[in-house]
């Protein structure tokens, strides 16, 4: 009985000694088949490709980025952003109740129009190696454009955060800025103004009306 029992017991230390165990460290060649898949992603589905790709982290932080401009529009009346991505007649706060990984599919289309250089229309991929470092990878591309093209070759690095045993995307420093331009129309005024989001808008007005015109003088409800 003894023995029995002692046996039961290091197969419930062992058990639990598994359960505690950290997620095993993402090999580097793991890497490379993330960036593959995320780069084809974005060549067929644009930026917003980005959101199943992305670190959890990244996409909070992505968030906390954007949250202040539309903050700012609200309390200045404005609704061009929330119906330019959550739709006509979208409020403040489904803007602020939206999971992290649905407020940037929300984004894409604006983000897109602010990040030309993610426009992915490459006829050919090649996966160059991947540089591991202790938090991260970098994966380095080389894509081939149709030959009409006049930059046909280019080489692109996708930054990878280890995560949960495998790899995510890190908002880069690209996506950063072109978040930032969101809450300063100086940065791109010819990106000026965003129109009502076609897929959800209730009732989409000529965008080539004023801006409070085209709000039809709503204010941002909370």
């Amino acid at each position: 009985m003894m023995r029995h029992a002692l046996i039961l017991c290091l197969l419930a230390l062992f058990c639990s000694a598994l359960q505690a165990a950290p997620p095993p460290e993402p090999q580097a060649a793991a890497a490379e088949d993330v960036a593959r898949a995320y780069l084809l992603a974005l060549k067929a589905q644009g930026f917003a490709a980005n959101a199943n790709f992305m670190d959890p982290e990244e996409l909070a932080r992505f968030k906390a980025i954007l949250m202040p401009v539309f903050n700012a529009q609200a309390r200045a009346g404005s609704r061009a952003l929330i119906s330019a991505t959550f739709g006509y007649g979208a409020t403040l706060a489904e803007v602020r109740k939206a999971t992290p990984v649905d407020f940037m599919r929300h984004l894409a289309r604006v983000m897109a129009a602010r990040m030309p250089k993610q426009s992915m229309d490459f006829t050919d991929l090649k996966v160059l190696g991947a540089i591991p470092e202790k938090d991260r990878a970098y994966v380095l591309v080389r894509t081939l454009a149709a030959p009409d093209e006049p930059s046909r070759e280019r080489v692109i690095v996708v930054t990878l955060h280890p995560y949960e045993g495998t790899w995510k995307l890190a908002l880069s420093a690209d996506m950063e800025e072109a978040a930032q331009s969101l809450g300063d129309p100086t940065r791109q005024p010819h990106l000026e103004p965003w129109h009502p989001c076609d897929d959800q808008a209730r009732a989409p007005v000529p965008p080539t009306l004023p801006e409070a015109q085209r709000d039809g003088g709503q204010q941002v409800r909370p």
